[in-house]
């Protein structure tokens, strides 16, 4: 990442065992199934289809063109709100950076806001398919906690902050924006907390560490894992990601690992 970036929002099922699918992404992950799907929720207007001859352009229909235009817009508000910031990226400036006009912006998104949650998701699944797949190939080749631990905190933060844009977006530049992305933006760290606290629930269940309740520990792991990322993210001289990582899955073994029925 340029320094600027983050991601990822999966409610996770009680044991391992992801596989993901391509376009629109789906993560399993037990029992439960999330999909990353388009999140635009419109169809092209009747008035660009011509349904009666299947009429391409340049050897591509309507649609796969609209889904070029679309994609585009995405790419170029990951670039200006991951770099220049949300607040001075325009229309006129998104649209520049795309390619496209004015019109076929209003096509695919009602306002900037709308946008910028729509680049916010596509960051976040990319970083949840990339933790998850992670943690389900661990699961698969066990070779103990430390080593699951620090296994699934390097891919998630990797996938997270080797492009900053990414994190930048997530972490910072969605905040506040609305109370309606505010909402969003809450869901997906919770979401985040309940794969962590279905990971802990499992190694409780293993006799790895003490049975307890999680939800509030879990919560507290991803708002402080949220917050190191922050301050990487505005730092102009930030630690190496690894030494991140490694401070990252520190924390959460010493939690993990906490057993309350120790002796004193």
């Amino acid at each position: 990442m340029d320094r600027a970036g983050l991601a990822g929002h999966v409610p996770a099922g009680t044991r391992p065992g992801a596989t993901v699918e391509s376009g629109p992404a789906v993560v399993r992950y037990g029992e439960h199934v999330t999909r990353a799907a388009d999140r635009s929720g419109k169809s092209a207007p009747a008035a660009d289809v011509d349904t009666a001859t299947g009429r391409r352009y340049g050897g591509k229909t309507v649609e796969e063109r609209r889904a070029e235009r679309r994609d585009r817009l995405l790419d170029a508000g990951l670039e200006l709100f991951g770099t220049a910031g949300y607040p001075p990226s325009t229309i006129e400036g998104i649209c520049a950076a795309a390619g496209v006009t004015a019109r076929h912006f209003y096509e695919e998104f009602g306002s900037r806001e709308e946008l910028l949650r729509a680049v916010y998701d596509r960051e976040i699944d990319a970083t949840t398919v990339a933790a998850v797949t992670t943690l389900a190939d661990a699961a698969e080749h066990p070779t103990g906690v430390e080593s699951r631990v620090r296994t699934g905190v390097r891919a998630f933060v990797a996938a997270f902050l080797d492009d900053p844009r990414r994190a930048r977006v997530v972490c910072v530049e969605s905040v506040g924006v609305s109370p309606e992305l505010e909402a969003h933006r809450r869901s997906v760290i919770h979401s985040f907390a309940r794969i962590l606290q279905l990971e802990m629930e499992r190694l409780a269940e293993a006799g790895l560490t003490t049975a307890r309740d999680f939800a509030l520990t879990s919560r507290a792991l991803v708002g402080g894992t949220n917050e190191a990322v922050i301050d990487w993210i505005v730092e102009p001289n930030p630690v190496p990601i690894e030494d991140l990582a490694t401070v990252i899955a520190d924390l959460y073994l010493a939690v993990i690992l906490y057993r309350t029925d120790r002796p004193t």
